[in-house]
């Protein structure tokens, strides 16, 4: 009962680390925010001019919005 609980916890504990924002950021991807740490999904979000944090797996940048596409719906 007791290795059926165990081989549990770590199969519950690799979907976790599989799910981590933390592992989407090694794949390459960032995660930006606004000056109020929202998080920005579309270009519509932010304004030219606008400063942004962009965090990486190992750091953050501060950028500044020089241009936008927004796509047409």
């Amino acid at each position: 009962m007791l290795v059926a609980k165990i081989q549990l916890l770590d199969h519950l504990r690799l979907q976790l680390e599989e799910r981590s924002p933390l592992r989407v950021l090694e794949r390459g991807y960032a995660i930006c925010t606004d000056a109020n740490g929202n998080v920005i999904s579309g270009a519509e979000q932010v304004a030219i001019g606008a400063d942004i944090q962009v965090q990486l797996a190992r750091g953050r940048l501060g950028a500044e919005i020089r241009r936008r596409d927004i796509p047409k719906e």
